[in-house]
Formats: C-alpha cells, sequence, structure tokens
C-alpha cells in the first residue's frame, strides 16, 4: 500500500496580513481577526482544505472560511459537499446574495434539493424578505410533508410577526408528523406565553425539555412562566437547573 505523501505545512498566524501560494491554487490574501493559527497544506488537498473549512466556520472566521471552500471549487468545480458549505459560509458572513446564487445553482441541478430549498428560505427571512421565505417553506411542505424543519420554521416566522394563531396552525401540523421535536413543543410554549397563558405553556415547555434537556432557552422561559404563576420556587429550579442528572427525568419526577 502506497503512503499519502507527506504535505509540508506552513503555520500561519492570523494576526497578520499576508499573501502566499498554495500549490496551483490562486494566490490568496488572509486578514487577520485575532490570533488564531491554521495549518495550511503547500500543496492542494482536497480533504485538508474542506477539514480547515469547517474548523474555521466552527471558530465564527468566515471570511477564511469561504477562502477555503471557494480554492476548493476552484479545483473541483461540482464538489457538493463544498458548495454547501460555502453557500453556509456566505450566509453566516451576512453575503446573501452570493449565498443564494449557489443555492439556486444547486436547485437548478436538483428541484428536489429540499436542504438547498430550506437554506435559501431561511436566507430570505434574514434578508427581510418574509413573503418570499414563507412561499419557499409552504412549496417544501408540497413536495415533502415530512420535511419537519420546514413547520418550525414557519412557526417561528409568524411568531416573530405576532401571528401566533397561523403560528399553531403550523406547529399542530408538525406536531401530527412528530412528537418528538422538542423545537415544535418549544415554538408551541413560547405561543402560549405570548398569550399569557402560562400554565399552558409550562406543560409545553416541559414536553421541549423531556426531548432536549439542554437548551438553555426553554428553561428560561419556563422559569419565567413560573415567576408569572408566583410559583418562585419552581421559577428558581428551572432558571437554575441541575445538569447532575438530565433535566427531563427532573421533570418525570414532578408529574
Amino acid at each position: 500500500m502506497k503512503h499519502q505523501p507527506l504535505h509540508v505545512y506552513i503555520l500561519i498566524s492570523l494576526i497578520f496580513f499576508g499573501q502566499f501560494a498554495i500549490g496551483d491554487v490562486k494566490e490568496t490574501t488572509y486578514q487577520a481577526k485575532d490570533n488564531k493559527a491554521f495549518k495550511i497544506p503547500e500543496v492542494f488537498n482536497e480533504r485538508s482544505f474542506f477539514d480547515l473549512g469547517k474548523k474555521a466556520t466552527d471558530e465564527k472566521q468566515y471570511g477564511l472560511a469561504i477562502k477555503f471552500y471557494r480554492a476548493i471549487i476552484d479545483k473541483i468545480p461540482n464538489h457538493h459537499d463544498a458548495q454547501v458549505n460555502l453557500a453556509y459560509a456566505y450566509a453566516l458572513n451576512s453575503q446573501f446574495e452570493e449565498s443564494n446564487k449557489i443555492y439556486e445553482d444547486l436547485l437548478r441541478k436538483n428541484k428536489n434539493d429540499l436542504d438547498a430549498a430550506y437554506n435559501l428560505a431561511r436566507n430570505y427571512w434574514d434578508m427581510g424578505l418574509p413573503k418570499k421565505a414563507i412561499d419557499g417553506l409552504e412549496n417544501i411542505i408540497k413536495k415533502n410533508k415530512n420535511y419537519i424543519k420546514a413547520y418550525i420554521e414557519l412557526s417561528f416566522i409568524y411568531l416573530t410577526n405576532s401571528q401566533l394563531e397561523e403560528a399553531l396552525k403550523w406547529i399542530g401540523e408538525g406536531i401530527k408528523l412528530t412528537k418528538n421535536d422538542s423545537l415544535l413543543w418549544y415554538n408551541k410554549g413560547l405561543v402560549f406565553q405570548r398569550k399569557s397563558m402560562y400554565q399552558e405553556a409550562i406543560q409545553f415547555y416541559k414536553k421541549s425539555i423531556e426531548l432536549d434537556p439542554y437548551y438553555q432557552d426553554t428553561f428560561t422561559n419556563i422559569s419565567t412562566c413560573f415567576e408569572m404563576t408566583g410559583d418562585f420556587e419552581n421559577a428558581k429550579k428551572y432558571k437554575y437547573p441541575s445538569y447532575s442528572l438530565p433535566a427531563a427525568a427532573e421533570t418525570k419526577k414532578e408529574n
């Protein structure tokens, strides 16, 4: 078995501006945001660049992630995963037009790429275009009624616009398909909290906690609901939950 060639690595500290050539990939300028460092292969290596793009995204170095994914696509134009991650990095960097172009291109190639359609709809929402976002999400559900993320996103959009009954409609449709999604129950809790129906909201938040005992916003909101009902003991308990046991187990012991 042949061994993989040993690539020479150069250490680039992001506290400086610099230019260097990566094999025969275009010369790239890296601009510092902090003093994190990345090891960059001197010779182009698709797997290394892909992993570096993911690392840069995780560390919120979105501009750098974009450079890594673009370098891959320069060499391998139809690299699907690099295209998806590049579109996502553009969106995180608020470069929505660039992100949208990639998602639209993916949809031209495959009109049933629902993940691309979903992320395009989310971009529209972030761009302040709620009607386009809603139309996109509803089209996804027409193609695949089991695409739960679309129900969650639709309910969130209507919640944000204080259209609580419309939000409840989509939450209800989602729960008919699955009772095991914590975000559907969380959003339902939000609706009833907005309606000042705190006891009902508490029950829905508890269901969300059973499914995801580590989502902090749920604890914050259920604590507020307990405060509004005058139950300060439970308000304190949920505001500062103990993780020595899963919060779901603690919740079940109450019922």
